[in-house]
């Protein structure tokens, strides 16, 4: 079922309202042409009046509907801006510093955070046109699509690496973490330009 429009009641009220006027400037036209001369001008001034106050009323009713909506419509563009501000940042952020967080957490902790990463970035897929005005002030040649294929091929690559090194993770050394979850991140990004060769400004490798 499709919901109200929140303009049905204007449309009603100015049904009803030119419904009044159109009955009040009859009746004023009918009372003129029975009155006499000398009463004549005070029924037009009537109709008049009458006509001035359901303009005024319909557009009270109107503007008291229309301005709550556009403030209403305003807010939801502001909350809807911010989620996507905040999806699309800890994504990307997370990303750019995943080799660093993971190295020096544990095994399970490291993969609660790829997996958090990972619904980060869903959550930014939710909002395509922000996510593209984010990576034009960025001055990031991609679609809001490769933009999100960029962080689950290095998602994933630095995931299997995890699951290549879980037995050794506990004994590896901060420096051979670091190296391998690096390397994991670069091959996941080569990849991501393999399948997006035409692209005018490619991403670097991984943060050093």
């Amino acid at each position: 079922m499709t919901p109200p429009s929140p303009f049905d009641p204007i449309i009603k009220s100015w049904i009803i309202r030119g419904s009044l006027l159109a009955l009040t400037v009859l009746a004023a036209l009918l009372l003129t042409v029975l009155a006499s001369d000398a009463t004549q001008l005070e029924y037009l001034k009537l109709a008049l009046d009458a006509a001035k106050l359901v303009v005024v009323g319909f557009l009270i009713a109107y503007l008291g509907i229309l301005v709550p909506s556009g403030f209403s419509e305003a807010r939801n563009r502001f909350e809807k801006l911010k989620a996507a501000r905040i999806a699309f940042s800890r994504a990307k952020t997370g990303v750019d510093y995943l080799s660093l967080r993971l190295a020096v957490v544990s095994l399970e902790e490291a993969s609660k955070l790829i997996q958090q990463l990972h619904v980060w970035k869903h959550r930014a897929e939710l909002y395509p046109e922000e996510v593209s005005k984010f990576l034009d002030q960025r001055k990031e040649s991609m679609s809001p699509k490769q933009w999100a294929d960029l962080m689950y091929e290095q998602l994933h690559a630095v995931r299997d690496a995890l699951e290549r090194n879980a037995d050794v993770w506990r004994t590896m050394s901060l420096r051979e973490r670091i190296a391998e979850l690096r390397s994991a991140q670069e091959a996941g990004i080569r990849i991501w330009k393999q399948d997006n060769p035409t692209l005018v400004s490619q991403p670097a490798a991984a943060p050093r």
